[in-house]
């Protein structure tokens, strides 16, 4: 679905009729798009007016699928949720469980590194939520107040630990913002930040740089750029670092989490599944 305002599609229009050269130059110095308009028939002019007004209901039409999706998706999610909360109590009498299925997923294997294994033992839940939530989302459609809310749009990656002799915190987030999806059709995600929770170390610290740990460094941008340890400046150099960083972050919401029991069994069955992130109409394993 492409969007674009009227002028847009007029000169759309006029690339079509005069071919892009032309319509370039009606479109530069020579001729404005209104000017365009004053220079066609009475009768051609209606019809570019009417096709105007059918463009302009197309978009809206777009835009109310993209909400409509948007509000289904987090619906469903907010279902989810409830599940993942008894599968949490399951899971807790359950040792390993998450270390298991970190370990059985190629891309978040190959990140873990023996040192982190022994922190990751203590690790009890890995949940996702979307921002704004369903109900926050509703009432900001409805023009209500959607209370205390995270800024933007995006979703949130929670890992919560037992007690353990390794580090202090007993919750770490990572908080992807991204942009507003346009009615362009191609689902396509732009992440804009990617922060996450400063994990305080009990002395020593038992991961080094080269550890599974560092997906809770934060990602900013030149802009909001801190000295903070922890925290990577968003340069040309490190887009792809960025990139990386989403990709695991999608990875854990499009496959791991939903589809963590899955994972364990095959491990302890011995089956190697091909486990990738899979579109939202298809979140399954690929056997090999």
């Amino acid at each position: 679905m492409g969007g674009g305002g009227g002028a847009d599609f007029l000169e759309q229009l006029m690339a079509g009729m005069m071919g892009d050269d032309v319509a370039k130059m009606f479109k530069g110095d020579f001729m404005s798009v209104e000017e365009f308009m004053e220079s066609l028939s009475p009768c051609v002019r209606a019809r570019v007016s009417a096709l105007q007004s059918l463009e302009d209901r197309r978009i809206n039409i777009a835009k109310d699928y993209i909400t409509d999706r948007s509000l289904l998706m987090l619906k469903r999610e907010a279902e989810m949720a409830k599940l993942h909360e008894k599968r949490k109590a399951l899971v807790a009498g359950m040792d390993g469980f998450w270390l298991t299925v970190l370990s059985s997923h190629p891309l978040v294997a190959e990140v873990i590194e023996p040192h982190d294994s022994k922190v990751l033992k203590y690790l009890t839940d890995i949940r996702c939520e979307s921002f704004p939530t369903y109900e926050q989302k509703v009432k900001m459609l409805c023009g209500q107040d959607p209370g205390e809310k995270r800024n933007g749009s995006g979703f949130v990656i929670t890992m919560e630990f037992k007690p353990n002799p390794y580090m202090d915190n007993t919750v770490l987030e990572k908080i992807y913002q991204v942009a507003p999806q346009t009615d362009d059709g191609s689902g396509k995600e732009t992440i804009l930040s990617s922060t996450g929770t400063p994990i305080k170390w009990k002395k020593p610290s038992p991961t080094p740089d080269d550890s599974f740990f560092i997906f809770f460094d934060t990602i900013v941008t030149p802009d909001s750029a801190s000295p903070e340890p922890g925290v990577n400046i968003l340069t040309h150099e490190n887009a792809q670092l960025l990139e990386l960083d989403h990709l695991i972050g999608t990875t854990f919401r499009d496959c791991i989490i939903p589809n963590a029991l899955k994972i364990f069994l095959d491990a302890k069955d011995g089956n190697d599944a091909d486990w990738e992130t899979e579109s939202d109409d298809d979140r399954r394993p690929k056997k090999g």
